[in-house]
């Protein structure tokens, strides 16, 4: 291949998965990543192609599936298909979905409907996975699928939504499962569309990530994570979790050119200093919280940095500035 060229992904038809299914039927996951899904024939074009054969085996249970990066629409409609079949999935996971927008007369679409299908952990990462482009349908195919879940599926047995941005359509799906347990959501500038006499969740454990950018002798870089995290918990105080876990991601962008090397010490110590006082607001957006119970804060180091003790740092500043009740209530895990 020359440079500059990229690799066609070879296709790979629903059928060769229903076959490795079939041959294997104690297989517990199944992971799809930058695969070129495709349906050979149309279910609804039966003069052109043959109708779509199902497999042997009408339905499958499966603790994990995972679609990561697939891209395009001939991908997305061979996955409504793909889904269709499975009576249980445990774990189900859509991560990087990227394709192009549907045209408003042929939208999005479920071939055929999810009937009782019920899934325990549901992940959805709607973000494109190029920041920039002008022309991302994922965030139109998650809002099909949550109609469609919430539609045909068996949201009774949801116990755990995991998501990159609460919308509208998954705070809808979040309200329509009876069982759900944990939302697990990044704290974004823009805090979730939460309709109180809408949107009815009895949660029992909160996550909220918090994505912290360092750069260079700028420290921070980006708007204050805890004023988002503040803003989130006021959201979505009225679900009244019992239990709230703040998941800080530290990840150190790279030093634009000119630019000095990072310091990261400089730089994390500088960055503790801005948000010290934040935390107070944090600390009145857990007031709203009359049933907590357990609070943790958990550092993860999304990049390479020295091993330092930032989670220590991190829960002293907020141990500091919190209000005594949540301070002692405070776990580093």
């Amino acid at each position: 291949m020359r440079p500059g060229q990229s690799a066609e992904r070879e296709k790979l038809p629903i059928s060769t998965l229903f076959d490795v299914l079939n041959l294997l039927p104690n297989i517990h996951g199944l992971h799809l990543e930058r695969c070129a899904l495709c349906i050979l024939s149309d279910p609804h074009d039966h003069q052109q192609h043959p109708p779509l054969v199902f497999p042997k085996r009408a339905v499958y249970d499966l603790q994990t599936l995972t679609f990561h990066g697939i891209i395009g629409k001939t991908a997305i409609q061979a996955i409504t298909v793909l889904l269709s079949r499975f009576k249980y999935i445990g774990s189900l996971t859509f991560a990087g979905i990227h394709t192009t927008r549907w045209p408003l007369d042929s939208p999005l679409s479920f071939l055929f409907p999810l009937d009782g299908l019920a899934i325990e952990s549901l992940t959805l990462e709607h973000q494109s996975m190029d920041p920039d482009s002008e022309v991302d349908g994922s965030e139109e195919v998650m809002q099909v699928l949550c109609h469609e879940l919430q539609a045909h599926a068996d949201l009774g047995a949801l116990r755990e939504l995991v998501v990159d941005v609460l919308t509208t359509e998954l705070l809808d799906l979040a309200s329509a499962a009876p069982h759900l347990e944990h939302i697990n959501c990044v704290a974004t500038s823009t805090a979730p569309p939460v309709d109180s006499a809408r949107h009815r969740v009895a949660l029992r454990r909160l996550t909220l990530v918090v994505p912290v950018l360092l750069r260079g002798d700028l420290g921070l870089y980006g708007a204050s994570p805890l004023a988002d995290l503040a803003a989130h918990l006021r959201a979505l105080a009225v679900f009244g979790a019992a239990e709230i876990a703040i998941c800080v991601h530290l990840c150190m962008l790279p030093s634009e050119p000119g630019e000095d090397e990072l310091d990261v010490d400089v730089a994390v110590q500088f960055t503790l200093n801005m948000l010290e006082p934040e935390w107070h607001e944090v600390g009145e957006a857990l007031g709203y919280y009359a049933s907590l119970r357990m609070l943790t804060l958990e550092v993860r180091n999304m990049t390479y940095m020295p091993d330092q003790a930032y989670d220590t740092l991190l829960g002293a500043a907020a141990a500091h500035n919190l209000p005594v009740k949540y301070a002692d209530m405070l776990r580093l895990v």
